[in-house]
């Protein structure tokens, strides 16, 4: 078929549904993706059809437009109808959503997108990839078999980046997406999908400001797995740490890798590029802990911020199993706020709004899938908060320590002082 009556059917299919997918097309003709989207990217020139994920849609100011054979007689204006605000639009379909884990900081993120599906009598379906980036596809590809209209996707990439191949399947996606606390774009393309996300980048500087105030000169780190969350966590506390003019000796970034039981430091000048093979869920092992405290004593460091509250639980066991004393000796704040309360001390902790991330990306989706997807691409960043609890303190003035002599043991005014050890280090508290 010629490629000009290729794309004037094209365009009359667009006039009759307002949509059209690439995929739907590349079905319909028998010719490739490619083909289909430089015939949409001619039509876009001409004006005629705007280009927008997944396919294009006819220009609004053209609909809604009749057979050329219609008698003019015959041919209608739009319909003045009402206005209906998106949230209380009836969306008839069905919503996947695809998360990494269920066990650890999603369950809230998924509570406040169900509570609007909820609301809304949308029908909503859950998947777990586990971390496991081979799995986001599989899972999408099962929910939109399944009947799924439009996706929440926390797609499992690194920092606005990742395999061409995962991006270009996330853009040809059919139907509207919308990202959990990941953003994907590529800058050579000009693309990008909607996202809705808590600023890591701020809560990470937030903690850093407040052991400032405090008096502490030095912020180390520590953190583990691999996500974009980690990296933003990496950003905010970098630059907060530099702003703030504190000490790099005293500032050492501990990145825990678990599964080999060691752990690496990077000085916080220095490009991150680093990432172990954990994901949220893992709690660091007793050999890793020991040499994050190590790193510690090294650096004699006097305030951490541990992104997660697993390993900030784990860093607290660990360290006064040693005879270090939270927060006397060391100041920690955890970075999730997931179980930090619960802990003893009871940790301060950055606090991302986790139910508001879901409940946003909600609404966002909706709207998506009601008003259409040729609308602006959003990225929508909300504020973190600081909880302050027990954890925090004004800086020691005595040095740390040894981990690695007898444990319970410290020096002070000549003597020494025997301090109970708190369990056996025999793995994460209960």
């Amino acid at each position: 078929m010629p490629a000009e009556l290729r794309r004037s059917r094209i365009l009359d299919l667009a006039r009759t549904r307002g949509f059209v997918r690439v995929t739907d097309l590349v079905a319909d003709f028998q010719v490739s993706t490619m083909t289909i989207r430089r015939d949409l990217a001619a039509l876009a020139e001409r004006g005629v059809i705007e280009r927008v994920h997944g396919g294009g849609v006819l220009r609004r100011e053209l609909a809604p437009v009749v057979s050329e054979a219609a008698d003019d007689a015959q041919r209608t204006r739009p319909a003045q109808r009402e206005v209906v605000p998106a949230r209380e639009r009836i969306v008839s379909g069905q919503v996947g959503i695809v998360v990494p884990t269920g066990a650890y900081y999603f369950p809230q993120v998924v509570a406040g997108a169900r509570r609007v599906f909820d609301a809304r009598k949308v029908r909503r379906a859950l998947a777990i990839s586990n971390y496991q980036p081979a799995q986001d596809r599989m899972l999408a590809r099962q929910l939109l078999d399944a009947g799924a209209t439009g996706l929440l996707l926390t797609p499992n990439v690194t920092l606005d980046e990742g395999a061409p191949e995962l991006l270009d399947w996330l853009f040809e996606l059919p139907v509207p997406v919308v990202l959990m606390e990941r953003t994907v774009q590529i800058p050579v393309r000009d693309r990008a999908l909607c996202s809705v996300r808590a600023d890591h980048e701020l809560g990470a500087a937030r903690a850093v400001r407040h052991l400032a105030r405090l008096g502490h000169r030095g912020v180390a780190l520590v953190t583990q797995g691999q996500s974009q969350t980690k990296s933003r966590v990496i950003n905010g506390w970098r630059a907060a740490v530099a702003t703030a003019g504190m000490d790099p000796a005293g500032s050492p970034l501990i990145i825990t890798s678990p599964a080999a039981n060691r752990c690496s430091e990077i000085n916080h000048y220095s490009d991150v590029n680093h990432c172990s093979d954990a994901g949220y869920s893992a709690w660091p092992t007793n050999d890793a802990m020991a040499a994050v405290l190590q790193r510690l004593y090294h650096s004699q460091a006097t305030a951490v911020l541990v992104h997660s509250d697993q390993t900030a639980l784990s860093l607290v066991h660990h360290a006064r199993g040693h005879g270090w004393r939270i927060p006397e000796d060391l100041s920690v704040i955890a970075y999730d706020d997931e179980i930090a309360e619960m802990a003893d001390p009871p940790l301060t902790a950055v606090s991302p709004p986790k139910r508001w991330v879901g409940q946003g990306a909600a609404h966002l989706l909706l709207e998506l899938m009601t008003d259409g997807i040729a609308g602006p691409v959003r990225h929508v960043v909300v504020e973190p908060e600081l909880v302050v609890r027990a954890s925090t303190l004004r800086p020691r003035t005595t040095s740390l320590p040894n981990p690695g002599s007898a444990a319970g043991t410290r020096c002070e005014g000549g003597g020494q002082r025997e301090v109970l050890r708190h369990g056996d280090g025999e793995g994460p508290l209960a």
